[in-house]
């Protein structure tokens, strides 16, 4: 699974959360340091995307985006993670096929979003 948050304290705490739950989990801050571990002959498709909405210098969800044009990606499961509960966020969420998840995060409902995304037998 790939995993897009700028902030360190979230991507070690929700990173460890996941790899407890069995996933091996690519993180990073930046749409640019995510694509340099993603690239060489061992790169596969992941199984979920997860991005924060608002990062530093990008958009989570135009990442998202970016990340469905690779080839194999254009249906990999999306969770776009936020505190904006404006309505244009889940809209364009929507429009994007990505499902929404709301700050603050809690290991309950991060487990409930994947089981609901990728079924109760993807989780250990």
């Amino acid at each position: 699974m790939v995993f897009l948050e700028d902030d360190p304290e979230t991507i070690a705490a929700t990173t460890d959360l996941l790899q407890r739950l069995g996933f091996l989990v690519i993180a990073s801050s930046t749409m640019a340091g995510l694509r340099s571990r993603l690239v060489g002959p061992d790169s596969q498709v992941p199984d979920l995307m997860i991005s924060d909405l608002h990062l530093l210098e990008e958009d989570g969800l135009e990442c998202v985006q970016q990340l469905r044009c690779q080839p194999g990606w254009q249906r990999v499961p999306s969770l776009l993670v936020t505190a904006d509960l404006g309505e244009d966020v889940k809209l364009r969420a929507a429009q994007c096929g990505v499902q929404v998840l709301y700050k603050p995060l809690s290991s309950q409902r991060l487990s409930r979003a994947l089981d609901a995304l990728l079924g109760p037998s993807s989780l250990t």
